[in-house]
């Protein structure tokens, strides 16, 4: 979640300017991010690809050699898969004088490159087991990628080349970003980050896992239930693209650092590392333990996208926009964020379904810790800008995410 901003009156320009403030949780919330967050996934990860999956195994045995990290294929695979998203989406305009417009059709994206890796599996399934290979390499190529990225634009952002507003330091600028948008060709290029990027590898990753584990024949149940719940979460983000470009985060947050690492390095691989654990280790759940976390996940789901929908037929009227009117009704008037609870409850599902393993309990508190701090900065921002219709929300929906409790 991004810093809130406060109003001051600049002595310079005569007139009242927005800053950001940032709170003392989330710099320390973001300096884990930054320096610690990338290399205890890396962690996970290797421990995942020596098909054993135990963190606190002593002794810890991490590859020296550059090859393990780094590779021809992976280097292709990354930037070939931005590029082709870029180019699809800035097939169609993207940007105008007024407004940034989604044109990037994701569920189609999401769907023809999911045939493909289906087709591959029928018609070259070695091909699967070599991208499946380079799921480690994967992940540090992208990391390489975001600081390569984020560089370029700090540079260019503290030269003026693509902007001259600079509220932060030179440490916090590399971190949160000068720039909320920033256009690049004909396309948004944070937005095309999030929702053309981040979120489809997550989908595709899955099903590369799931495709790998029936050719070597490793399918199993909970891997079944977490990889196509998984998907269809994916397949409903992307359905409805338009609505995420109405989120709070995507208006504010800034395209630095942080940005980067949240949609392109935590999103894919983050959420795909119980998909992964599932692939390598043999869980065991009973029938009805397994029936019973299925309706646990969609107790969580139905709240997580009704609360959504309720929340984007509210965002959609125009009254309620320019009145800045908070919404009351249905989930939203039980608790202040009912898709925060459900995003919980399905990765708590999740979690069981790895058999509340030592990795499967820590990406949960990552998780967990993250929605927190997600919770806090929104409610930040929205006591600034809707000032004493929040205070009046508050009182009418005191509970932030369990009714009667929290």
């Amino acid at each position: 979640m991004p810093p809130y901003k406060k109003q001051r009156y600049d002595r310079t320009l005569k007139r009242e300017v927005v800053t950001p403030c940032v709170s003392w949780q989330y710099r320390i919330a973001a300096l884990c991010t930054m320096f610690g967050g990338p290399f205890l996934l890396l962690y996970m990860i290797i421990r995942c690809e020596k098909n054993q999956c135990v963190l606190f195994q002593l002794p810890v045995v991490l590859p020296n050699h550059l090859s393990a990290y780094f590779s021809q294929t992976a280097i292709w695979l990354v930037l070939g898969f931005i590029v082709l998203m870029y180019l699809i989406s800035s097939s169609k305009p993207s940007y105008n004088n007024e407004e940034i417009r989604g044109v990037l059709p994701s569920f189609s994206a999401l769907l023809t490159l999911s045939l493909i890796l289906v087709a591959l599996t029928l018609a070259k399934p070695e091909l699967i087991s070599v991208l499946h290979g380079e799921y480690l390499r994967l992940f540090t190529v992208t990391l390489v990628f975001c600081v390569i990225l984020n560089t370029t634009l700090f540079l260019l952002a503290q030269t003026n080349v693509i902007t001259k507003e600079k509220d932060y330091c030179l440490p916090m600028a590399f971190f949160f970003g000068n720039l909320t948008q920033y256009v690049f060709g004909r396309v948004e290029l944070k937005f095309f980050l999030y929702a053309h990027v981040g979120i489809i590898a997550w989908g595709l990753l899955d099903l590369l896992i799931l495709l790998n584990a029936v050719l070597e024949g490793n399918v199993t149940a909970p891997l079944i239930f977490i990889a196509v719940s998984q998907y269809i979460i994916v397949a409903h983000t992307v359905f409805f693209e338009n609505f995420l470009r109405s989120r709070p985060f995507m208006e504010t947050e800034g395209l630095g650092f942080f940005w980067m690492l949240r949609v392109l390095l935590y999103l894919p691989f983050l959420h795909s590392l119980p998909v992964y654990y599932a692939a390598v280790t043999e869980v065991t759940l009973t029938k009805p333990a397994l029936m019973a976390n299925c309706v646990f996940f969609l107790f969580g789901f139905v709240i997580y996208i009704t609360s959504i929908h309720q929340k984007e037929n509210f965002v959609a009227d125009p009254a309620a926009y320019k009145r800045k009117r908070v919404m009351v009704s249905g989930y939203w008037g039980i608790v202040q964020k009912p898709d925060y609870l459900g995003y919980m409850i399905m990765w708590m599902a999740w979690a069981l379904a790895c058999g509340l393993s030592g990795l499967a309990i820590l990406v949960l508190l990552v998780i967990y810790a993250s929605m927190l701090l997600m919770l806090q900065q929104s409610i930040r921002l929205k006591k600034t800008k809707y000032g004493n219709a929040w205070s009046r929300y508050m009182s009418q929906v005191p509970y932030k995410l369990i009714p009667h409790i929290f």
